[in-house]
């Protein structure tokens, strides 16, 4: 699959968008979030620590799910149910009736 396509795939995946290559001789990209944050990273560093925004809080949580959403191909969002009492997960699947929760310390 060509690079320009997977760098579309893993952006979309995660709400956001790949501005392109940065430089002649790089193989850092541009990168840009749904809340506006730029940064620059190679395609394969992001896809090994499962990283996206470095900007956006919650960076662990979202490292958890992505993992999940990338070894499932499902999506995890979070998740608020009655019996957890005005609690939430942080992620879950109801097609593979899974669940995660981060505990962010």
């Amino acid at each position: 699959m060509e690079l320009r396509r997977q760098t579309d795939i893993y952006a979309r995946k995660r709400q956001g968008e790949c501005c392109g290559f940065v430089g002649k001789k790089s193989n850092n990209l541009s990168w840009m979030c749904n809340t506006k944050h730029r940064w620059y990273a190679p395609l394969e560093l992001m896809r090994e620590q499962h990283s996206w925004c470095p900007h956006c809080p919650n960076k662990r949580e979202r490292i958890c799910r992505y993992i999940l959403e990338d070894l499932t191909g499902k999506s995890f969002p979070l998740a608020r149910s009655s019996f957890l009492d005005g609690l939430h997960l942080d992620g879950y699947c109801r097609e593979l009736n899974l669940a995660f929760e981060h505990n962010g310390r």
